[in-house]
């Protein structure tokens, strides 16, 4: 007795495509991106300016609010001259928890 191989049928898969362009003409083009306009650049820049004068201003104001606990921290055994800057950066995440419009109210 012979046994009948059985073979699984496969679906054929029709791609729809809006455009007239081949595959090979989407993936060899370069892609570019748009420039942002003058008025998106200064708005970026200003943006970035805002976050930078809210950042000082509010590490200053941290600092000054945990003076004594800052001051405990710096009298430890184990405070070196490598820990400021970690000690920098965990005061400065808090800028993170406010929204771009709330930094640009503040300053």
């Amino acid at each position: 007795q012979k046994r009948k191989k059985s073979r699984k049928k496969r679906k054929s898969r029709t791609e729809v495509s809006s455009s007239s362009e081949s595959d090979s003409d989407v993936s060899t083009r370069p892609q570019t991106k748009p420039k942002p306009s003058a008025s998106a650049q200064e708005t970026n820049l200003k943006a970035a300016d805002v976050t930078e004068e809210f950042t000082s201003m509010y590490v200053r104001k941290v600092a000054e609010e945990l003076a004594e606990d800052l001051d405990k921290v710096r009298q430890a055994n184990d405070f070196t001259s490598r820990s400021v800057p970690m000690l920098v950066h965990a005061l400065k995440l808090g800028v993170s928890c406010f929204t771009p419009e709330e930094r640009a109210r503040m300053v």
